[in-house]
């Protein structure tokens, strides 16, 4: 899992409930994830806590869960409630603390300047920038919050986050990504059906690696955006829930030829065995186990 960091604060409660329902203890959770570098997770839970004026070095952006937020960043206050997020360029001063009697609670990303331009898939010399502090409902926020979970719980692959951030971060930067994204169309299009089919032999051909979204772009010859939009047009799938289906039909193989399933699922990098047998029944109606049985 990597660097992870869990304090429960001392304070169960005392406070009548506001709108964000009960008052709950203090927690918070960071996670750095060793296969998805460059990004940090927290997961924080506030009900008195303040924070004092202070700057992040990295790209801060986040989901509210529960509550309300009340911070300042630069001149202006502002208030954010579930399904809002914040958003925060690196060495932005801001502060802030609980807008409800009940507190808040958050998840938030901490991605550095590199591995935020390498995710947007931007070229040299072009950096993003958030236009203003909150958004107050953005269709993004869900699948972000669930994106958060599913990399805390090790649930999602290096290829499944890299993949689902070039799909989400957009949303955030749109109009520099998509200035960027008209200039690449017209050089990245007569590449584009050869390079698909070479990822996808490549992805077959090698079902136990751990594969980057960096690596298969490579492999294709196309820029990482324009790779993945045009590997779900001509496959039907993401390069992530393709590279899974390689991987389960794979473990298909291993269980017929009588390797264990907790061997296969190490094998083939599945979280554990409970991982496998899920995401192997999702795909094929049936758990693994019957594989063997037969």
């Amino acid at each position: 899992m990597g660097v992870v960091l869990d304090n429960r604060a001392n304070r169960a409660g005392g406070v009548p409930a506001g709108v964000g329902g009960p008052v709950l203890p203090e927690a918070t959770r960071y996670v750095r994830r060793p296969d998805v570098s460059g990004v940090g997770l927290l997961r924080a839970r506030f009900t008195t806590f303040e924070f004092g004026s202070h700057a992040h070095a990295e790209y801060a952006f986040g989901v509210m869960e529960r509550g309300a937020l009340v911070f300042r960043a630069g001149r202006h206050e502002h208030r954010a409630e579930p399904g809002a997020m914040v958003l925060l360029d690196p060495e932005t001063p801001h502060r802030g603390g609980a807008g409800d009697p009940s507190g808040y609670a958050y998840r938030m990303f901490y991605i550095d300047a590199a591995t935020l331009h390498r995710l947007l898939d931007l070229p040299e010399g072009r950096w993003p920038s958030f236009h203003r502090p909150l958004l107050a409902g953005p269709p993004v926020a869900p699948a972000l919050l669930r994106l958060h979970l599913g990399l805390e719980r090790g649930a999602v692959s290096r290829l499944g986050a890299e993949s689902a951030f070039l799909t989400l971060l957009p949303a955030l930067f749109r109009g520099l990504v998509e200035a960027v994204e008209r200039d690449r169309a017209a050089t990245d299009q007569a590449r584009a059906v050869p390079g698909v089919r070479r990822a996808r032999e490549y992805l077959e051909a090698v079902p136990e690696r751990d594969h980057s979204l960096d690596e298969l772009a490579a492999v294709a010859g196309l820029s990482r955006r324009h790779f993945t939009r045009c590997f779900r047009t001509q496959v039907g799938l993401s390069p992530s829930e393709y590279a899974t289906q390689v991987k389960l039909r794979h473990a298909w193989r291993l269980l017929e030829a009588g390797e264990p399933a907790a061997d296969v699922a190490t094998r083939l990098g599945f979280a554990d065995q409970s991982h496998l047998n899920r995401r192997f029944k999702r795909v094929f109606g049936f758990p693994p186990g019957q594989i063997r049985a037969r």
